[in-house]
């Protein structure tokens, strides 16, 4: 009797073991094998840092600050070939409303209309907007036309660069490029570098004088509009 009661509780003792040994393994669902698997691990950013500015030249900020136009001249930008003209000037106002009207092309016509009259966009598709310019040469003698194709800002070590790159007209070849940089809250210098090439033969004296009266009305246009921006409309009668 009593090693019939051992071999049973003997047994009893085993079936834990046995219980455990032929309990089905537990298994990740495939929907959630899936997930897991295609979950994306969490990786810092790698958008490259803004470039470091290089420091503005107080000699240049006050010769700026001191003239109520803008300061024109011609020279050969580096990595280019040919002159272009260019302008510089300082805006009572912040970067933030320079980059509005910079940036407002179907107004280009309202900044310098003696210059830019006939200025509209063409096309606008993925980011870039597409500009018809009409410029006079030789005291309007030959007027030249291009279409430039404009990017959005992009951030140099000089400030933040806007540029339209010649896409066709009846030049050989322009090009205009704005840089801006902001002179603490209140202040913007603004740089105009514009390339227009003719076809025809005329004078480099010409078309130099031409190009940096052009860059130089555009900016004193620019820095009218922010400066003193247009009147809004009266409201309409009730």
């Amino acid at each position: 009797m009593i090693s019939r009661r051992a071999s049973f509780l003997s047994f009893l003792s085993l079936l834990p073991v046995a219980c455990a040994a032929a309990a089905p393994a537990t298994t990740t669902s495939p929907a959630t094998a899936t997930a897991t698997a295609t979950t994306p691990a969490t990786t810092p950013s790698t958008s490259p840092p803004p470039p470091t500015l290089v420091p503005l030249d107080d000699a240049e900020v006050a010769r700026l600050e001191a003239s109520p136009f803008a300061l024109r001249s011609n020279f050969v930008p580096p990595g280019k070939s040919e002159r272009y003209g260019h302008a510089e000037i300082m805006i009572h106002g912040p970067a933030d409303d320079v980059r509005k009207v910079i940036l407002d092309f179907a107004h280009y016509k309202d900044i310098v209309p003696r210059k830019f009259k006939n200025a509209h966009v063409v096309a606008k598709e993925k980011g870039q907007t597409d500009l018809h310019m009409q410029v006079p040469i030789l005291h309007g003698m030959i007027l030249l036309w291009d279409i430039l194709r404009f990017g959005p800002i992009v951030p140099t070590e000089h400030g933040e660069r806007l540029e339209g790159k010649f896409v066709r007209g009846n030049v050989k070849d322009a090009n205009i490029v704005m840089t801006m940089r902001g002179v603490g809250p209140k202040a913007t210098i603004l740089k105009c570098d514009l390339l227009i090439l003719p076809k025809v033969p005329a004078p480099q004296s010409a078309i130099d004088e031409e190009l940096r009266d052009a860059a130089g009305d555009a900016l004193d246009g620019i820095k009218a509009r922010v400066e003193t921006p247009p009147a809004s409309p009266p409201p309409a009668p009730a």
